[in-house]
């Protein structure tokens, strides 16, 4: 196949070519769905869930290990997504992209996982679409019901290219059978009974404190009923908190990732941020013995009462990063949850909640982009992300060699944004070298 070098990668493009998204008439103002993935992540049921849940236009860029992937293998995988389709016509909307890297690959693991260039891949999935408008997602999230119809729509009333302004949508997790129940097909009267009876809940609020993903005035967003013509709910939302990771849909025009940022920075921070927060705002409520996994440091928290969703909940131990037998004798006397940032990226790289992509975003509010909140329109994590019972090693290693990287081009970066944009510089919250500790 053709292929040409994007730095130390090289791209194969248009791996299996859609039709849609080559027709640039056709398309030109829809939305495409931009994806990432490697090819030891790429599973076909989830793929085949999601081509049939965003029905229309996407990208996807896979990246992977030519020492160990084939691309044999990544064509059975997409014959077998498609076969799943419950729609074959769907199967022409998809566009996949590949690269790797142009020297060897690494042979620790380890070091490999940490390499993951997730926002080179991004960027080639994103230079490769046609529409006017771009989302940026993960395999695992679902939109609601005519999402993209309603979204377009309200694009094209309220973005041109050349106008600094992006799109923002609420971002929730959905109990997974509640989802398949319904076909995968939740608009915002269920989403409403959802949040009721527990069965969602605003996207990380499980395990993050410090919640990247709340926006204010749910309850208000929540009591309005959904209208057939999505509007804007809130005009402009101010990036006032470092974590503020918003889902966005945005014209075509908005700058590309930073590719320099190394992979696997902001999912282990927000635990350790969590901690800290607890440890500082609510003192009285712990005592901290320590616990150890067999690969890492973890803390123990004992405690009595912990206010999660506006309601306070009975809780008697928690592990951070450990399991119930590494947590010691007090099991026998106590119940333990263990905090682990769960995700589904355990064998591969599909991963949400990433500082590299909250780059993007520090950039788009340095640059005089208004953030606006639209009406009745939201994505959804497939599952509920609670406390979990592993050691996230694999992660933590990632996090362990990127740091030493991440720091140095934070700084860069934040240079780079003063000099480009120095009105902005008191006026977007973007993170804190000493946070990271």
């Amino acid at each position: 196949p053709l292929y040409f070098y994007h730095g130390a990668y090289r791209v194969y493009p248009y791996f299996i070519r859609s039709r849609e998204i080559l027709a640039d008439r056709i398309n030109s103002i829809r939305i495409t769905l931009v994806l990432h993935t490697s090819a030891d992540a790429l599973k076909p049921e989830t793929l085949s869930t999601a081509i049939d849940n965003w029905k229309g236009s996407i990208s996807i860029g896979v990246y992977f290990d030519a020492e160990r992937d084939t691309m044999v293998d990544i064509r059975e995988k997409m014959i077998d997504t498609f076969r799943m389709l419950s729609d074959a016509s769907l199967s022409t909307t998809v566009a996949v992209h590949l690269l790797c890297r142009a020297s060897p690959e690494l042979s620790n693991p380890e070091e490999r996982s940490a390499t993951y260039p997730i926002n080179v891949v991004r960027n080639i999935a994103r230079q490769f679409t046609t529409t006017r408008f771009l989302l940026i997602g993960d395999m695992d999230h679902l939109f609601s019901v005519d999402f993209e119809r309603k979204m377009r729509d309200l694009a094209l009333r309220t973005l041109e290219i050349g106008k600094k302004r992006v799109l923002v949508y609420r971002f929730f997790e959905i109990e997974e059978e509640e989802s398949v129940a319904r076909n995968h097909r939740i608009g915002k009267d269920d989403l409403r009974k959802l949040l009721n009876s527990d069965k969602a809940v605003v996207f990380h609020s499980m395990i993050n404190m410090t919640n990247g993903h709340e926006i204010p005035k749910l309850e208000e967003w929540m009591a309005s009923e959904e209208k057939e013509r999505t509007g804007i709910f809130e005009g402009h939302l101010k990036y006032e908190k470092r974590e503020w990771e918003p889902q966005i849909v945005f014209t075509r025009d908005a700058p590309m990732h930073d590719e320099s940022f190394p992979y696997r920075i902001r999912n282990n921070l927000a635990l350790k941020r969590a901690i800290r927060t607890m440890m500082n705002e609510m003192n009285d409520y712990f005592r901290f013995p320590l616990a150890l996994c067999p690969s890492e440091k973890s803390l123990t928290s004992t405690f009595g009462k912990w206010e999660a969703h506006g309601r306070f909940r009975q809780v008697d131990d928690i592990v951070v990063g450990g399991t119930e037998a590494e947590a010691g004798e007090d099991l026998a006397k106590n119940s333990w949850d263990t905090i682990t940032n769960v995700t589904n990226d355990k064998e591969g790289y599909d991963d949400e909640d990433e500082e590299e992509e909250t780059i993007l975003r520090w950039e788009m509010c340095r640059a005089g982009y208004e953030f606006s909140l639209v009406d009745d329109l939201f994505v959804y994590h497939r599952g509920i992300v609670r406390f979990g019972s592993e050691c996230f090693h694999k992660k933590e290693s990632a996090r362990r060699i990127n740091i030493r990287r991440y720091l140095p081009i934070l700084t860069i970066f934040k240079r780079k944004m003063d000099l480009l944009y120095p009105s902005t510089k008191d006026a977007c919250a973007i993170e804190d070298e000493s946070r990271l500790y």
